[in-house]
C-alpha cells in the first residue's frame, strides 16, 4: 500500500560506498521521516493525519502475576515510522513462591 502510494514506510535509509580500493562499504542511516511523497510533492493531508494520530499514542506495560495487579510502567509515545514503543523501566519484585502466571 505504502509503495503502491508513494509514501516513505521507513525512515531507515542504506547507503553503499565504494572507495579506491574497490571494497564496498553499507551504512545504515537513520533520517527523520519526510512529509513528501518520492517525487517531491507533498503528502495528502489525509496521510499527514494519519501519521499525527499515531504518534499522539502512548501505551504502557501492566505488570500483573497471578492475576493480580502488581505495578506499571510510565506512559510513553508510539515512535513514528516503526510504530514501536519502548519501554526501558525495570521492575523488582520478591517472590516467595514460582508464580502460576505472568
Amino acid at each position: 500500500m505504502r509503495k503502491k502510494n508513494e509514501f516513505s514506510a521507513t525512515n531507515i535509509k542504506l547507503k553503499v560506498h565504494k572507495p579506491e580500493n574497490g571494497e564496498l562499504y553499507f551504512n545504515l542511516i537513520h533520517e527523520e521521516p519526510s512529509a513528501k511523497l518520492y517525487n517531491g510533492s507533498a503528502l495528502p493531508i489525509s496521510e499527514v493525519d494519519r501519521r499525527n494520530n499515531a504518534i499522539r499514542i502512548r501505551a504502557y506495560v501492566r505488570l500483573i502475576i497471578n492475576g493480580r495487579y502488581v505495578t506499571r510502567s510510565r506512559k510513553a509515545f508510539l515512535r513514528w515510522p516503526n510504530l514501536e514503543i519502548e519501554i526501558t523501566e525495570q521492575f523488582q519484585v520478591y517472590l516467595f513462591t514460582m508464580p502460576s502466571s505472568i
